[in-house]
């Protein structure tokens, strides 16, 4: 793991910010400076994708076909994959740790957990693992998975629909775009640039499309947060679009430039600090 999240507390001086930052360069990671938040930045943001990914496989799209739509883009592994890898346990104990903040809208993860279907660890997850295919890496398809996908998603009315393959991967790269933004605006990220070198290093965001507010300011913000207010009128208030990607969208501006123009205009205290490290 290559990425280095720096969090800083309210009361962190500069000398030790820029310790951690040298620390950083010795242990040869690419360091990111965020505020110390819940999530800090790639965590904060994982959620969203994860719960879009989710909220597709509650409508009937398969987490097999998720998970490929999201290799297509790039990534090396897709979001349900990646919930074994790291263990659904553990994504179980966060959403509890939220409280009402981390109710889903139906009880997919609690029966997984019951079911002790904890991931790569137990050979079970949202995908089935073989010793014999990929020595146990290897996601396969599971049909109970999707059964119990559709056995949850009717108990809480929620209606199955078909979804393109389009709007599978904006759902997932729109729900990082839009947390990144807000991220930028309550100061926990300081520059959109670092939300990208979080997500290259970190989280297996292809290299080539930049990150994810890199990403947005190729397609183009005005067309992002088209897609993003679409999202909320379908889907519901989880998808408000972030006030600064608003503005960004209206101004006919890029992501990218906030950062540029912070520093042009002298920069925060933490941007300075961050600079100087």
């Amino acid at each position: 793991m290559p990425l280095l999240e720096i969090v800083r507390g309210k009361n962190t001086s500069p000398q030790t910010i820029a310790t951690a930052f040298k620390l950083g360069k010795t242990l040869r990671k690419t360091a990111v400076l965020s505020a110390n938040a819940f999530g800090f930045i790639g965590n904060r943001m994982i959620f969203d994708y994860a719960r879009e990914a989710v909220a597709l496989a509650e409508e009937g799209v398969a987490p097999a076909r998720v998970d490929a739509v999201m290799k297509e883009f790039g990534f090396p592994m897709g979001p349900f994959a990646m919930s074994d890898l790291s263990g659904i346990d553990v994504a179980w104990h966060i959403a509890k740790s939220r409280g009402e903040e981390g109710k889903g809208r139906t009880n997919v993860l609690d029966r997984l957990v019951e079911m002790k279907r904890l991931g790569q660890k137990t050979m079970a997850g949202y995908f089935k693992y073989d010793k014999a295919v990929g020595k146990g890496r290897e996601p396969i398809a599971d049909a109970e998975v999707e059964a119990l996908f559709a056995e949850e998603a009717r108990k809480a009315g929620i209606a199955p629909r078909q979804a393109t393959d389009d709007e599978i991967r904006d759902r997932l790269i729109y729900a990082l775009v839009n947390r990144g933004a807000y991220l930028l605006e309550e100061g926990v990220a300081v520059r959109p640039g670092d939300i990208d070198i979080v997500y290259v290093y970190g989280y297996g965001f292809p290299p080539h499309r930049g990150g994810p507010m890199w990403y947005a300011d190729e397609v183009g913000a005005d067309v992002v947060c088209a897609r993003i207010e679409e999202f909320a009128r379908l889907f519901g208030q989880q998808w408000k679009p972030a006030p600064l990607l608003e503005r960004v969208a209206k101004s006919g501006g890029r992501i990218a430039d906030l950062g540029a123009a912070s520093q042009q205009r002298g920069g925060s205290k933490n941007e300075g600090e961050l600079v100087n490290a």
